[in-house]
């Protein structure tokens, strides 16, 4: 018996503090960095829960050893027990889950904004250098027509990159709540 009220003690101890530890709405941060630092909050927190798995697995098997008293009030006391622990680990285990989960979904999509971003900025980057560069008055005339050529082919081109733009959209859309 004492075997047993000191698992079963530990164990309600536990899923006491960490049900108050555990939120109920999953925290939104605005930096990719924040995003990580709390997935990884997320993550240890399962980690916590399916580590204890085990000592609902232990309360189980010490309560079903327990001597029998003669009483029945005591046996059905560690049957809620074990229900009881059991249904508050599986919904701890379940939320866990899903929030890890979901920001695992929120972190990806914010690396994919991000790198979406960079993309865009260094084509931008490097647009602009040509233009600066085929913009340059103070060349020779074939060089100046060979330049408004390439400035021209590089307007026409302009369309195609809008895909940039809108992925960048769509994305950001994700990330923004």
């Amino acid at each position: 018996w004492i075997s047993f009220e000191s698992a079963s003690d530990s164990l309600r101890k536990w899923l006491t503090e960490t049900e108050k530890q555990h939120p109920s709405q999953m925290k939104l941060h605005a930096t990719l960095d924040e995003k990580r630092a709390q997935l990884t909050t997320y993550r240890t927190l399962l980690q916590d829960v399916l580590a204890h798995q085990q000592a609902i697995l232990d309360c189980r098997d010490r309560g079903q050893f327990l001597p029998d008293g003669g009483f029945k009030d005591d046996r059905e006391k560690v049957e809620e027990f074990i229900t009881f622990a059991t249904q508050k680990h599986q919904n701890l285990l379940k939320q866990a889950q899903s929030f890890v989960e979901r920001y695992e979904g929120i972190v990806s999509d914010h690396q994919q904004y991000s790198k979406a971003v960079m993309d865009a900025q260094e084509w931008l980057d490097a647009t602009h250098g040509a233009i600066e560069m085929w913009g340059d008055v103070r060349l020779e005339r074939i060089t100046l027509h060979a330049n408004v050529e390439r400035l021209k082919n590089l307007q026409l081109g302009l369309p195609e990159e809008e895909s940039r733009i809108t992925q960048i959209r769509i994305l950001g859309e994700k990330v923004v709540p």
